[in-house]
């Protein structure tokens, strides 16, 4: 785990700082683990920008999901405290941190409203990382699976510590959410016991069965 002051993200009682996160940023392990961020999260949706596969990280040669502008488009994410410091925009080095009106972030399934009532006043700023280029997956860059993984387990996990049945419901929906509001899922390659994505969470083997089941069609045509 990082353990640099720069690496270190404020409770959201000090946070006037927030960042949509709508790709690994939606599971809590990889936040604790990679991004020194155990803090509290919301699930929102994000009006305005159109998430898909399409941000190339030539370091790691695989492909990363990302956000472009798209007015008729609606995703969801989890808002989390930040500090906008180096260590976090070089991790973001394809991407453009951009600010968002708080019109376009509405909770979902809001889980703590003293946190959203931090969120929501005036001095917080809203941010999103938005891709800077278009570059769909390719054999040579695939979408690895420990990414998608990382993605969907952490819509799964979000609602732990409500009731098991509406926990593992409403974790399922979003997940499903997240696979309906994704475009450009093709060379997808399975690396899960091997992950090549450098931030991937730990999953249970059943987290593993129901993202299998979840991605069965899209396993079909990718």
């Amino acid at each position: 785990m990082p353990d640099s002051n720069e690496q270190s993200h404020p409770d959201w009682h000090q946070a006037d700082n927030f960042l949509v996160g709508y790709g690994s940023l939606l599971s809590a392990d990889s936040r604790l683990r990679f991004s020194n961020n155990p803090h509290l999260a919301i699930s929102v949706s994000v009006k305005g920008y159109q998430r898909s596969w399409i941000t190339r990280a030539h370091h790691e040669q695989q492909t990363y999901v990302g956000a472009l502008p798209n007015d008729a488009a609606e995703i969801n994410a989890h808002c989390v405290p930040i500090t906008l410091n180096p260590s976090l925009q070089k991790r973001e080095q394809d991407y453009r941190f951009v600010e968002l009106a708080h019109r376009q972030v509405e909770p979902n399934g809001c889980q703590n409203t003293q946190l959203w009532a931090h969120v929501t006043q005036p001095n917080a700023k809203l941010w999103i990382c938005e891709s800077l280029k278009r570059d769909p997956a390719t054999p040579d860059f695939p979408i690895n699976l420990s990414y998608i993984d990382t993605c969907l387990s952490g819509c799964i996990q979000h609602y732990q510590g409500l009731s098991a049945r509406y926990n593992i419901e409403q974790g399922i929906s979003e997940a499903k959410r997240f696979i309906e509001t994704t475009s450009d899922w093709q060379s997808i390659v399975n690396d899960r016991h091997v992950p090549r994505y450098p931030r991937a969470a730990v999953l249970t083997k059943r987290e593993e069965s129901l993202i299998d089941e979840l991605l069965k069609d899209i396993w079909i045509t990718a």
